[in-house]
């Protein structure tokens, strides 16, 4: 399932390094290329339903009632004020019932959403290289972002490892959609860009640490998909 580069043991120090000094990594073809393009084939046609809050606030709408989704973007637009956290876009749920026909993209899914203490080689990864102990991860996405989609500047709490996975064969720059990493004060200090077989992992252990959001996607773009959830 994974490029066996990335678990060699220079490499994985060179990991260690970068996450104790920068608190992030972005790592490129993490995935064989099979699955990573099975997966690519695959996430278009999952069902998404429609997930929208605004700072402790949340509702998800099925994926077949699409005007209450749309009503449900209406209902985060305007029931967000200044400085709220708040977001709008699609997801795909994974959980140990999860059935997807393709059978790369539903080893690859629950893999990782099965990886809870027993282990797992993703999960005995992350492990390995932050230094964290014990993780455990519960009900990540597969999620897609356009134009009409968003999530603003915020934190993770009571969480120590966000990652990431994007498929997308193609990205440009002026397409927005990049991940922002910002300072305490909120300037931009990284911007990270949602290629296709990256993966980023973000220490979101301490309360003031990797605050960040998703750039506005231009209206041109195609669909931003990923594969996003946390160990916590």
């Amino acid at each position: 399932m994974f490029s066996p580069a990335i678990f060699d043991s220079e490499v994985q120090a060179s990991y260690k390094d970068q996450w104790d000094t920068s608190g992030w990594l972005a790592l490129d073809g993490v995935l064989d290329p099979t699955y990573y393009t099975e997966i690519t084939k695959t996430v278009p046609d999952l069902n998404y339903d429609y997930r929208g809050g605004v700072n402790e606030w949340y509702e998800t709408i099925p994926a077949m009632q699409r005007s209450d989704g749309d009503m449900l973007r209406q209902k985060v637009v305007y029931g967000t004020n200044p400085g709220d956290f708040s977001y709008f876009h699609r997801i795909h749920g994974i959980n140990k019932d999860t059935d997807i026909s393709n059978p790369w993209t539903h080893e690859f899914a629950t893999d990782i959403a099965n990886s809870q203490l027993q282990g797992g080689a993703f999960r005995d990864w992350v492990c390995d290289v932050t230094g964290f102990e014990n993780l455990k991860t519960v009900y990540p996405t597969f999620s897609f972002y356009r134009y009409d989609n968003w999530i603003t500047s915020h934190y993770d709490p009571k969480r120590k490892v966000a990652y990431l996975f994007y498929f997308n064969d193609t990205w440009k720059k002026e397409w927005g959609g990049e991940l922002c990493l910002q300072d305490s004060s909120g300037r931009v200090i990284t911007t990270m860009m949602p290629l296709g077989n990256r993966l980023i992992l973000l220490d979101v252990s301490k309360p003031d640490l990797n605050k960040h959001f998703v750039s506005p996607i231009s209206y041109i773009a195609p669909s931003r998909y990923s594969f996003v959830g946390w160990f916590s």
